[in-house]
Protein backbone atom coordinates (compact mmCIF):
# COMPACT_ATOMS: atom_id res chain seq x y z
CA UNK A 1 0.00 0.00 0.00
CA UNK A 2 2.51 2.41 1.02
CA UNK A 3 4.59 1.63 -2.53
CA UNK A 4 1.23 2.06 -4.24
CA UNK A 5 1.07 5.85 -2.66
CA UNK A 6 4.81 5.94 -3.32
CA UNK A 7 4.33 5.41 -7.06
CA UNK A 8 1.07 7.85 -7.29
CA UNK A 9 3.77 11.02 -5.33
CA UNK A 10 6.28 9.69 -7.90
CA UNK A 11 4.23 9.95 -11.04
CA UNK A 12 3.01 13.94 -9.85
CA UNK A 13 6.63 15.04 -10.07
CA UNK A 14 9.80 14.96 -7.51
CA UNK A 15 9.15 17.76 -5.50
CA UNK A 16 5.80 15.85 -4.07
CA UNK A 17 8.21 12.42 -3.45
CA UNK A 18 10.39 15.01 -1.79
CA UNK A 19 7.88 16.60 0.42
CA UNK A 20 6.25 12.55 0.86
CA UNK A 21 9.71 11.58 1.62
CA UNK A 22 10.76 14.41 4.32
CA UNK A 23 6.84 14.50 5.98
CA UNK A 24 7.66 10.81 6.26
CA UNK A 25 10.72 10.81 8.02
CA UNK A 26 9.03 13.16 10.73
CA UNK A 27 5.54 10.82 10.82
CA UNK A 28 7.54 8.14 11.82
CA UNK A 29 9.14 9.76 15.02
CA UNK A 30 5.35 9.19 15.79
CA UNK A 31 5.52 5.39 15.15
CA UNK A 32 8.34 5.26 17.45
CA UNK A 33 6.48 6.10 20.40
CA UNK A 34 3.27 4.37 19.60
CA UNK A 35 4.38 1.05 18.62
CA UNK A 36 6.16 1.18 21.92
CA UNK A 37 2.27 1.84 22.93
CA UNK A 38 0.69 -0.49 21.15
CA UNK A 39 3.42 -3.24 22.09
CA UNK A 40 2.02 -2.53 25.99
CA UNK A 41 -1.69 -2.78 24.80
CA UNK A 42 -0.75 -6.35 23.58
CA UNK A 43 0.83 -7.05 26.94
CA UNK A 44 -1.37 -5.84 29.38
CA UNK A 45 -4.60 -6.70 27.55
CA UNK A 46 -3.48 -10.13 26.19
CA UNK A 47 -2.47 -10.61 29.58
CA UNK A 48 -5.92 -10.37 31.52
CA UNK A 49 -7.22 -12.08 28.54
CA UNK A 50 -5.51 -15.17 29.22
CA UNK A 51 -6.42 -15.01 32.45
CA UNK A 52 -10.61 -14.89 31.53
CA UNK A 53 -10.50 -11.66 33.25
CA UNK A 54 -12.40 -10.09 30.35
CA UNK A 55 -13.40 -7.12 32.64
CA UNK A 56 -10.23 -5.77 33.12
CA UNK A 57 -9.09 -6.32 29.41
CA UNK A 58 -11.84 -4.26 28.32
CA UNK A 59 -10.49 -1.57 30.85
CA UNK A 60 -6.92 -1.95 30.41
CA UNK A 61 -8.40 -1.08 26.31
CA UNK A 62 -10.18 1.71 26.96
CA UNK A 63 -7.73 3.45 29.39
CA UNK A 64 -4.99 2.73 26.44
CA UNK A 65 -6.77 3.56 23.53
CA UNK A 66 -7.97 6.81 25.70
CA UNK A 67 -3.77 7.37 26.50
CA UNK A 68 -3.15 7.10 22.75
CA UNK A 69 -5.31 10.06 21.64
CA UNK A 70 -3.97 11.95 24.39
CA UNK A 71 -0.55 11.64 24.04
CA UNK A 72 -0.95 11.85 20.10
CA UNK A 73 -2.46 15.14 20.49
CA UNK A 74 0.11 16.14 22.03
CA UNK A 75 2.37 15.03 19.97
CA UNK A 76 0.57 16.36 16.82
CA UNK A 77 0.58 19.27 18.32
CA UNK A 78 4.26 19.29 18.90
CA UNK A 79 4.63 18.73 15.42
CA UNK A 80 2.61 21.42 14.41
CA UNK A 81 4.60 24.05 16.88
CA UNK A 82 7.66 22.70 15.72
CA UNK A 83 6.79 22.47 11.94
CA UNK A 84 8.80 25.74 10.83
CA UNK A 85 12.08 24.65 12.70
CA UNK A 86 11.76 21.55 11.29
CA UNK A 87 11.13 22.45 7.57
CA UNK A 88 14.30 24.80 7.79
CA UNK A 89 16.61 21.50 8.82
CA UNK A 90 15.90 20.90 4.97
CA UNK A 91 18.25 22.59 1.91
CA UNK A 92 15.58 22.53 -0.36
CA UNK A 93 13.76 25.87 -2.14
CA UNK A 94 11.05 28.10 -0.59
CA UNK A 95 8.60 26.86 -2.72
CA UNK A 96 9.05 22.92 -1.45
CA UNK A 97 9.28 24.20 1.97
CA UNK A 98 5.59 25.32 1.52
CA UNK A 99 4.42 22.73 0.76
CA UNK A 100 6.70 20.57 3.08
CA UNK A 101 5.39 22.84 5.62
CA UNK A 102 1.43 22.39 5.19
CA UNK A 103 1.99 18.69 4.95
CA UNK A 104 3.78 18.53 7.98
CA UNK A 105 0.56 20.32 9.41
CA UNK A 106 -1.87 17.49 8.43
CA UNK A 107 0.49 15.16 9.63
CA UNK A 108 0.05 16.81 12.94
CA UNK A 109 -3.56 17.20 12.85
CA UNK A 110 -4.40 13.31 11.89
CA UNK A 111 -1.63 12.28 14.34
CA UNK A 112 -4.10 11.44 17.07
CA UNK A 113 -6.23 9.43 14.71
CA UNK A 114 -3.40 7.65 13.28
CA UNK A 115 -1.94 6.94 16.22
CA UNK A 116 -5.47 5.35 17.55
CA UNK A 117 -5.61 3.00 14.69
CA UNK A 118 -2.04 1.73 15.12
CA UNK A 119 -2.97 1.25 18.73
CA UNK A 120 -6.51 -0.46 18.29
CA UNK A 121 -5.70 -2.35 15.96
CA UNK A 122 -2.29 -3.88 16.98
CA UNK A 123 -2.73 -3.41 20.67
CA UNK A 124 -7.02 -4.38 21.14
CA UNK A 125 -8.32 -6.05 18.50
CA UNK A 126 -5.25 -8.34 17.85
CA UNK A 127 -4.74 -9.12 21.67
CA UNK A 128 -7.96 -11.35 21.18
CA UNK A 129 -7.10 -13.02 18.35
CA UNK A 130 -8.99 -10.93 16.25
CA UNK A 131 -6.22 -11.06 13.45
CA UNK A 132 -9.23 -11.41 10.63
CA UNK A 133 -11.23 -8.19 11.50
CA UNK A 134 -8.29 -6.53 11.75
CA UNK A 135 -6.85 -7.26 8.42
CA UNK A 136 -10.44 -6.53 6.92
CA UNK A 137 -10.50 -3.08 8.44
CA UNK A 138 -6.49 -2.76 6.94
CA UNK A 139 -6.87 -3.58 3.55
CA UNK A 140 -10.68 -2.52 2.96
CA UNK A 141 -9.11 1.11 4.27
CA UNK A 142 -6.02 1.04 2.21
CA UNK A 143 -7.31 -0.83 -0.97
CA UNK A 144 -10.89 0.28 -0.81
CA UNK A 145 -10.53 3.86 0.06
CA UNK A 146 -6.80 5.11 0.28
CA UNK A 147 -5.19 4.27 -2.71
CA UNK A 148 -8.44 4.97 -4.88
CA UNK A 149 -8.82 8.48 -3.51
CA UNK A 150 -5.04 9.34 -3.66
CA UNK A 151 -4.93 8.14 -7.05
CA UNK A 152 -8.16 9.82 -8.43
CA UNK A 153 -7.34 13.23 -6.71
CA UNK A 154 -3.02 13.12 -7.57
CA UNK A 155 -3.10 11.94 -11.11
CA UNK A 156 -6.42 12.57 -12.37
CA UNK A 157 -7.74 15.83 -10.76
CA UNK A 158 -4.06 16.54 -10.37
CA UNK A 159 -4.66 18.26 -6.92
CA UNK A 160 -1.50 20.22 -5.51
CA UNK A 161 0.15 17.77 -3.06
CA UNK A 162 -1.79 19.05 0.02
CA UNK A 163 -5.13 18.19 -0.77
CA UNK A 164 -3.76 14.64 -1.86
CA UNK A 165 -2.20 14.05 1.86
CA UNK A 166 -5.86 15.20 3.07
CA UNK A 167 -7.12 12.56 1.15
CA UNK A 168 -4.90 9.80 1.65
CA UNK A 169 -5.31 10.70 5.71
CA UNK A 170 -9.34 9.92 4.77
CA UNK A 171 -7.98 5.92 4.66
CA UNK A 172 -7.22 6.76 8.42
CA UNK A 173 -10.99 7.96 8.91
CA UNK A 174 -12.30 5.40 7.28
CA UNK A 175 -10.32 2.76 9.57
CA UNK A 176 -10.81 4.30 12.86
CA UNK A 177 -14.58 4.26 12.42
CA UNK A 178 -14.60 0.41 11.39
CA UNK A 179 -11.98 -0.28 14.15
CA UNK A 180 -14.05 1.71 16.86
CA UNK A 181 -17.18 -0.30 15.67
CA UNK A 182 -15.24 -3.75 15.72
CA UNK A 183 -13.73 -2.39 19.26
CA UNK A 184 -17.21 -1.94 20.37
CA UNK A 185 -18.59 -5.39 19.75
CA UNK A 186 -16.31 -6.54 22.14
CA UNK A 187 -15.75 -9.93 19.67
CA UNK A 188 -12.19 -9.40 20.51
CA UNK A 189 -12.41 -10.33 23.99
CA UNK A 190 -11.30 -14.02 24.07
CA UNK A 191 -8.46 -16.05 25.64
CA UNK A 192 -6.18 -17.16 22.78
CA UNK A 193 -3.92 -19.37 24.89
CA UNK A 194 -6.87 -22.29 26.50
Amino acid sequence: GITMYSLVMARMGTEFIAARNISSTIENFGFVIFGGLASATVVMVGAELGRNNFTQAKYNAKKLLQLTVMTAVATGLIIILLSRIIVNFYNIDQGLKNIVLNVIIIVGIFQPIKMFNAVNIVGVLRSGGDTRAAMIIEIASLWGVGIPLVAVTGLVLKWPLTLVYVAMMIEELFKAILGIRRTLTWKWLKNVVD
